[in-house]
């Protein structure tokens, strides 16, 4: 049996910071300079655990390298539940998500859901990769991923964490909804300020909080969002 090494940020910080470099001359410099700047800020708030707050990581990318099929499945059945949920409030709501009509069924918001999160993602400039289907899908679903959700589920989400002094349940509930609010708001543009957009958002992070404060590092997570971005981002194309 192959043993691994857990996963930490030591080492996953500068292979994203390189894989993005590389994104933004090859592929976009939208997607480049955007990345860039969010990786930049996730590294501060690893620098400033690691130095001068409590000189430790509440929630690393992985407490061990066991069970990554396990996490694997977890991230599975918990997009399966955001897609019905969302699916569930959106007819409820009577919400119209079908692009290309209205629909109230449950099952026919599904599609739609999907395609509110991959709207975004067939935007491209002009460098010399720019309409790389694999580069798309390796930057949507690979690297996207592991930024948002180190920057916005791992280091914001631990820098509030941290500074509640009473871990209650309800504490914890409105603390996941935030950083489901301050992810949201940072997705503000990329959704047009659409209202559905932006709930799908929402209720995609809020979920994702639950998942790191239920295992207590950022694995299942970050395979959610992988899960989530890459079915997006190929139903897009």
């Amino acid at each position: 049996m192959i043993k691994t090494n857990r996963i930490t940020e030591n080492t996953l910080v500068p292979i994203v910071g390189v894989a993005i470099l590389f994104m933004l001359i090859m592929f976009s410099q939208e997607f480049g300079l955007i990345y860039i700047g969010m990786a930049t800020v996730w590294f501060m708030f690893f620098v400033s655990d690691k130095l001068f707050d409590n000189k430790k990581i509440s929630f690393p990318v992985e407490k061990s390298s066991k069970m990554r099929i396990e996490s694997f499945l977890i991230a599975l059945i918990t997009y399966a539940i955001f897609l019905l949920l969302t699916s569930i409030i959106s007819s409820l709501f009577s919400i119209e998500m079908a692009v290309n009509g209205a629909s109230n069924s449950i099952l026919d918001t599904i599609p739609s859901v999907i395609g509110y999160m991959g709207s975004w993602f067939v935007q491209a400039t002009n460098p010399i990769y720019s309409a790389s289907i694999f580069l798309m899908v390796i930057g949507w679903g690979v690297l996207i991923p592991i930024v948002e959700t180190s920057l916005f589920n791992g280091k914001i989400f631990e820098f509030l964490y941290d500074k509640i002094k009473h871990h209650g349940l309800i504490s914890l509930a409105v603390l996941c909804t935030i950083v489901g609010a301050i992810a949201t708001l940072f997705h503000l543009t990329s959704k047009d300020a659409q209202s559905i957009p932006l709930m799908i958002t929402f209720i995609f992070f809020t979920l994702s909080a639950v998942l790191v404060l239920k295992f207590g590092h950022l694995r299942e997570a970050i395979f959610l969002h992988m899960i989530a971005n890459t079915v997006a981002v190929v139903s897009a194309i």
